[in-house]
């Protein structure tokens, strides 16, 4: 699967391309973590579907490395293979209704209880609390057109694939 079919809109997409990228993020060369002090670049996957390219607005999904112990680095949440970025007009309408249902949630690595989502900064948020996520999503698609429910499938292999990896995954904003 080459990067190339990550960079095109999703909805712009026939069939059997929609179907590559579902299976494409689940592809082993796209997960696990990276060697510490690595030069191996890291594949930024960015499906789409509302969001137009070059959307400035995202929300950035790292898994934290899980040997870093309870003050982690920025160097542990930067580390692993491949990282999904979903632009703002995807997120606002696929992604953020679920996430803020989860909140509050405890922070994995302190302990410290998060109240909600923050849209303009990070969200640590860990495995259990992740796969309360995908429940909901996975409920969820029922009431949501095809391609709307693809979309989210594919985001949904990637996260349960990385999840594999990891205790907890940082999802960073820039609004």
């Amino acid at each position: 699967m080459n990067e190339k079919l990550f960079r095109t809109q999703f909805n712009h997409m026939d069939a059997s391309e929609k179907q590559k990228l579902m299976e494409a993020l689940t592809v082993p060369i796209y997960h696990g973590f990276l060697p510490p002090r690595s030069r191996e670049k890291r594949i930024d996957l960015t499906p789409r579907l509302y969001a137009q390219r070059g959307e400035r607005i995202h929300l950035t999904f790292l898994p934290l490395r899980p040997d870093c112990g309870n003050d982690p680095q920025w160097e542990d949440w930067n580390c692993y293979r491949s990282i999904l970025t979903i632009g703002w007009p995807d997120c606002e309408r696929l992604l953020i209704p679920a996430l803020r249902q989860l909140f509050p949630v405890k922070d994995p690595t302190n302990g410290e209880v998060q109240e909600e989502f923050d849209l303009c900064f990070d969200n640590w948020i860990g495995k259990e609390d992740w796969e309360r996520w995908i429940l909901l999503v996975r409920d969820s698609l029922l009431s949501m057109t095809a391609e709307e429910a693809a979309f989210l499938r594919s985001i949904l292999e990637w996260m349960e694939t990385a999840l594999t990896h990891t205790s907890a995954m940082i999802v960073e904003s820039n609004l």
